[in-house]
């Protein structure tokens, strides 16, 4: 049986860091699941940094990249 993984959304009403934070514990549990090494924090933070603004750039109306 396969576990339900928590998928991440990014809230526009908490900061970038208050996101990366929740967006790293979920992606360290994920990786944990799937036998995998989690990202160090710092590598972490550059690949959220580039799928936010990422997100952000495919509708840039938005107000979060949710």
């Amino acid at each position: 049986m396969e576990a339900k993984m928590e998928e991440f959304k990014y809230n526009g009403n908490e900061s970038f860091d208050q996101n990366f934070d929740r967006w790293f514990l979920l992606n360290c549990d994920e990786k944990k699941v799937y036998n995998e090494k989690p990202y160090e924090r710092e590598e972490a933070k550059e690949i959220f940094a580039n799928y936010v603004r990422d997100k952000w750039q495919e509708d840039p109306k938005k107000k979060s990249p949710s």
